[in-house]
């Protein structure tokens, strides 16, 4: 499941669930005896085909499924193929998020990558990936709404795809104290990141049967624990603090939960995204000045402070003040020279795709100001593209579907801002929701306007942003989402003052 678990992470996008279990190793869990004095390991080229189905539990709530087979390949002695794929179904604002996954992994006998093969599917967006390791290159391609963009990711070592995490520590031996550190490429980040695993103990349960060695992997700065058997499959796993688990079972109970999907209206998404405070604020679009207290957050996170939101930490606490007519100032601004970063095309935001440049072009043709041009894109999306929880993968799915969530009007905003001449970022934080009475994780951006930057917010067509949007986090891409892990579902919010 830890491959599928960030796969969950992208697909229901700004609600990234993080919720502590506290109490739980010392109920369930007890050591099983002696450990075993050698590492316990397995050939998984001499060994006999392996699979499994592991049904995937949210809050209490079984959302889907995942599917794991190891067999050695028929056409290449020597080398494994590895073939996974998870399938989850959630309810948010009474709507259906489907997300699916299929991967196909040839790895070599040490586990390293030799070619790969991924297929996403969110909310019927798709997402295509393909890669082969070629000397110490690993070269990939990603097909985005039909957009092709093609890396090559220079390596300083050995890499394994994500399906191993699992199988790594199996094959080189497990050992109550052992500990592994290694490369791996991840499909959803689309990035190379090394991965640190620790063999913590050695245990039995009864969540599972028999024993398995407690194994702790950490990749992109998330933990998940798993209780692993001698052939590395996971008896056990936990993820997000707890809220995401998931065991081994037959293939008929793991997708048992399709039949349930249908009507399961649980709103966990929501219920556990949503930052609860005291005082509402009834109109909140138009509040201009906010002062409000975050715990819950750790005294060296680091949360921007600029012109437009100023936050320190005072009393274990952090203390926020938006001012919505703020500037966001930055030593040396932010022209807007050919090589700036944030004019830059990526798969999120294809800015350099012709569909977007001639949509752009169309959109602020005789308009001279940026103020002009921002106003033009707000008002065409406005008028053009819906507002529905619907996730994308890049702007040009927002183009195609006409509707998306918060991250996908970014996305769009970002994409014909910047065929357009004017640098954007992608900002992520939080944003506080008249209809449900508490902050909600949000996306929206920022824009370069004569060197300085101002906050937009494409969902809400804001042209300078109201001050209960919170900037914790920049970037557009999965990977730039992950601080955002560890706070939700800690953070809690008191409204001090507001105007």
């Amino acid at each position: 499941m830890l491959h599928e678990t960030r796969s969950l992470l992208c697909a229901i996008g700004m609600a990234v669930l993080v919720m502590a279990a506290h109490g739980c190793a010392g109920t369930h869990f007890r050591p099983a005896g002696n450990p075993p004095l050698a590492p316990v390991g397995f050939d998984p080229v001499k060994a006999a085909d392996q699979e499994y189905w592991s049904g995937i539990v949210f809050n209490g709530d079984k959302i889907g499924f995942s599917h794991f087979r190891l067999a050695p390949a028929l056409d290449a002695p020597g080398q494994l193929d590895i073939t996974s794929e998870a399938v989850f179904s959630l309810k948010f604002l009474m709507m259906e998020k489907r997300f699916s996954l299929k991967a196909y992994d040839r790895v070599n006998a040490d586990l390293t990558i030799s070619t790969f093969s991924y297929d996403y599917d969110m909310d019927g967006s798709t997402l295509h990936i393909t890669g082969k390791m070629q000397g110490d290159e690993l070269h990939t391609q990603v097909d985005a709404s039909g957009e092709i963009t093609r890396q090559s990711l220079r390596t300083l070592g050995p890499v394994h795809p994500s399906s191993v995490l699992y199988l790594y520590p199996a094959v080189k031996g497990l050992q109550v104290g052992r500990s592994f550190e290694y490369l791996v490429y991840d499909g959803e980040t689309r990035g190379i990141s090394g991965a640190r695993q620790e063999v913590l103990a050695f245990e039995e349960s009864d969540l599972f049967a028999g024993n398995g060695f407690k194994v702790k992997t950490v990749l992109h700065g998330q933990e998940v624990t798993a209780w692993l058997d001698e052939a590395g499959r996971p008896l056990l796993e936990m993820a997000l603090g707890g809220v995401m688990i998931s065991g081994i079972e037959g293939e008929a109970g793991a997708k048992a939960y399709l039949a349930r999907s249908s009507v399961n209206k649980s709103e966990a998404l929501l219920d556990f995204s949503l930052i609860r405070t005291g005082v509402r604020l009834e109109r909140p679009r138009q509040v201009e000045y906010l002062e409000v207290a975050l715990t819950g957050i750790e005294a060296d996170t680091r949360i921007p402070s600029d012109g437009r939101q100023r936050c320190t930490w005072e009393d274990d606490r952090f203390i926020c003040r938006i001012d919505a007519a703020g500037h966001v100032l930055e030593p040396g601004g932010c022209g807007e020279e050919v090589s700036n970063p944030h004019l830059r095309s990526t798969i999120a935001v294809p800015a350099a795709n012709g569909r977007i440049r001639e949509l752009a072009s169309s959109l602020v043709r005789g308009r001279v100001r940026p103020e002009d041009r921002i106003s033009a894109i707000l008002a065409w999306m406005q008028e053009h593209i819906e507002r529905e929880p619907v996730d994308v993968f890049s702007a040009l799915d927002v183009l195609d579907k006409g509707r998306a969530e918060c991250q996908g009007h970014a996305m769009l905003y970002a994409a014909l801002a910047r065929a357009a001449g004017l640098p954007t970022r992608v900002v992520n934080g939080i944003v506080y929701s008249g209809d449900h009475g508490g902050f909600l994780y949000h996306t929206w951006v920022e824009t370069c306007v004569e060197g300085t930057w101002i906050s937009i917010d494409p969902t809400f067509s804001q042209v300078r942003a109201d001050a209960t949007h919170i900037k914790i986090v920049e970037g557009e891409g999965p990977d730039d989402l992950m601080p955002l892990v560890g706070l939700i579902g800690r953070v809690q919010a008191e409204i001090i003052s507001f105007r």
